[in-house]
């Protein structure tokens, strides 16, 4: 929808309107649904729940959903997630499934030489990460009005 989710821009609804629609879509000839149609509706209902958990109780006044604005005051997605468990992956050999002493090695030495260093062939977006190494910008960010920090 290319804006702000809040109490006016119809995202609820539209939203809504997904799920009932996800609760009718099926394979052909088969009364199965795709197994990505029920991650689907736990991502679109966890946004409704979250949206109306922030407005109703936390007066929040909008939502943003994905790209970090200018002000680097937040959004709401997992790529930086996912892109520092792939750099985790990546650490020493490709580990899919790595162990609890082998993920907490190499998320020290990622954590203190190769966070911040894009990872080529990453499924997704990297976002100005970099502004957590300035002290400066984080620091306005943190004493800015409380917008939207998950």
């Amino acid at each position: 929808m290319g804006q702000a989710f809040t109490r006016v821009s119809g995202h609820e609804q539209f939203f809504s309107e997904i799920l009932h629609y996800l609760d009718y879509l099926h394979l052909a000839g088969s009364s199965k649904s795709l197994p990505c149609i029920f991650g689907w509706k736990i991502t679109i209902t966890s946004l409704l729940e979250t949206w109306k958990l922030l407005s109703q109780e936390k007066m929040y006044q909008f939502l943003l959903t994905s790209r970090l604005n200018q002000d680097f005051t937040s959004r709401l997605n997992q790529d930086c997630l996912e892109n520092l468990f792939s750099v985790i992956r990546g650490s020493g050999g490709h580990r899919d499934n790595p162990d609890v002493s082998e993920f907490r090695a190499s998320f020290r030495f990622i954590a203190v030489n190769k966070l911040f260093v894009t990872v080529s062939g990453a499924n997704c977006e990297m976002h100005c990460d970099s502004v957590l190494l300035d002290a400066a910008s984080l620091s306005q960010v943190l004493h800015q009005p409380k917008i939207m920090c998950l």
